[in-house]
């Protein structure tokens, strides 16, 4: 099976890895059955085309044989036993560095919920060191349980540095050859490297998708008074500062990150529409100050949004899952008391388009304090507001604010110039309803 088919299956059978980067111990009795069938040592080494001390090695089990030189002794013996000898490894690893994986549970199938796991868990709060050991970091100690449990239903037993008790979890180098060489990850920065999802999580099937995007909200989500987010940053070091600036001001989602683009193409495959995207001002890379980022937000809100992802996503992180079915609770209370009379809601938005004259934008603080009304309600009202299409958002943090920044739209101006000249009101019904 060659490397596209891999990463279009996510199945990795023995014969697929690098045979000269990874090595294998076989099971006793398999391994005296293939020792027993090399008759003549000598001419046995001929054939194979193996040095001697290869081949009395393998024979008296002295130490973990490579890849490469078993699938010769193999060949030479006899071709078929090529799949039972998959089936019969003890352990895999590489030649130095940890145990590996010992009852490797071959072939390794990602193309699965438990895989679904372990690759999002890889892009979004973990990731592969350059010596190719896959890390994850989490404070949830369940998370942690959960990403680590994952790992060995894919691949087997392990004894590595791989503690759930710990918030840093540290697998093996031979896991990291998986990823890596086989399904098309990257080692290092994932900002710089700039991953991709994998085509056969992309076209999975809806278990499998709901499972990758647990986990990475699991891992970045996060929910707000109004929404779930998801914030991801996109290196922008090759792009010079004015074109940086364009990005920002019209929010090129061409040039966020893959995995960004894959996390919202999946979550639209749920049928879950993204209302809006943010991106923060271009700053240096953790812990790298050569690189330069964007740090991009996608932002979910509505009723019918949040109602899918918590049918078919959800948390698994306790508090994460409590927060936002009191979100949708919420919004259950919104849909309900959300409507003022008609002319009322002239008069509200007229006084925001006052406000925003004076100061150039709106947002929360700024109406707080030009507007006698609580935070509840101003909050209910801009949700409102921007659900009709008359306040879009701007970028959040462009004037040094944690509060996000509105603006009114040329639909919502046209209202209040219509109603000035004392148009009929209920020419506006159908807007507000």
């Amino acid at each position: 099976m060659n490397k596209n088919s891999i990463k279009d299956s996510g199945v990795v059978y023995l014969w697929n890895l690098p045979s000269d980067k990874v090595y294998v111990e076989l099971r006793k009795d398999f391994h005296k059955k293939i020792s027993s069938m090399i008759k003549n040592k000598a001419e046995f080494c001929r054939v194979s085309n193996l040095s001697y001390s290869i081949v009395k090695k393998f024979i008296y089990g002295i130490r973990a044989i490579s890849l490469r030189d078993l699938r010769k002794i193999i060949l030479t013996l006899d071709k078929n036993l090529l799949k039972e000898t998959e089936q019969n490894i003890f352990k895999i690893g590489v030649k130095s560095g940890g145990k590996g994986l010992v009852n490797p549970k071959l072939p390794f199938n990602l193309n699965s919920v438990d895989g679904a796991i372990i690759i999002s868990s890889i892009l979004h709060d973990g990731g592969i060191a350059t010596t190719l050991n896959p890390y994850y970091f989490n404070s949830d100690k369940k998370i942690r349980r959960k990403v680590y449990n994952a790992m060995s239903n894919v691949f087997g037993d392990i004894y590595s540095a791989a503690n759930p008790k710990k918030e840093r979890l540290l697998f093996p180098k031979i896991i990291g050859i998986v990823l890596v060489n086989c399904i098309g990850l990257k080692s290092g920065n994932k900002v710089v490297t700039n991953l991709e999802i994998p085509h056969f999580i992309m076209d999975a099937d809806e278990i499998i998708r709901g499972a990758f995007l647990k986990q990475a909200f699991d891992d970045e989500g996060c929910i707000s008074r109004n929404e779930i987010y998801l914030s991801l940053s996109a290196n922008v070091t090759c792009i010079s500062k004015m074109f940086r600036k364009k990005i920002l001001k019209n929010k090129l989602l061409k040039y966020s990150s893959e995995i960004f683009k894959g996390d919202k193409k999946l979550l639209e495959s749920f049928g879950i529409s993204i209302n809006n995207i943010v991106v923060d001002q271009t700053s240096f890379i953790k812990d790298n100050k050569l690189h330069l980022r964007h740090r991009w937000k996608l932002c979910i809100t509505t009723k019918k949004n949040l109602e899918i992802f918590f049918s078919k996503i959800n948390f698994d992180i306790d508090y994460k899952k409590i927060r936002l079915r009191k979100l949708i609770e919420k919004y259950t209370r919104y849909e309900k008391t959300k409507f003022l009379p008609t002319e009322a809601l002239i008069k509200t938005l007229k006084i925001f388009c006052e406000i925003e004259e004076k100061y150039g934008y709106l947002s929360s603080p700024i109406i707080k304090e030009n507007f006698n009304r609580s935070d509840a309600t101003i909050c209910l009202r801009l949700n409102q507001f921007k659900d009709m299409g008359m306040l879009k958002i701007v970028n959040q943090n462009s004037l040094n604010t944690k509060a996000y920044i509105y603006k009114t739209t040329t639909n919502a101006r046209k209202i209040i110039i219509d109603a000035s000249k004392k148009k009929i009101v209920e020419n506006y019904i159908e807007v507000f309803e």
